[in-house]
């Protein structure tokens, strides 16, 4: 779920959290979990002869505009 609906969750049961203190905690989050995506990524590519991915578009919230667009 997108940081600013997550904000406007948390507001309406009474734990108004600013989406710019979200936002850091999902930087550090992300900081310290590094390590552990590239000890995944080393071994995926060790142990893997073929990787498949998912390529398939989403629409997004496109701030500004009150529209989606595809990401």
């Amino acid at each position: 779920m997108p940081l600013n609906r997550q904000a406007m969750v948390m507001a309406r049961h009474g734990m108004p959290i600013n989406r710019s203190i979200l936002a850091d905690w999902m930087g550090r989050t992300g900081a310290l979990i590094a390590p552990v995506v590239d000890h995944m990524a080393r071994r995926l590519m060790a142990e893997s002869s073929r990787l498949h991915v998912n390529e398939t578009t989403a629409p997004v919230l496109d701030p500004g505009r009150g529209a989606t667009r595809t990401a």
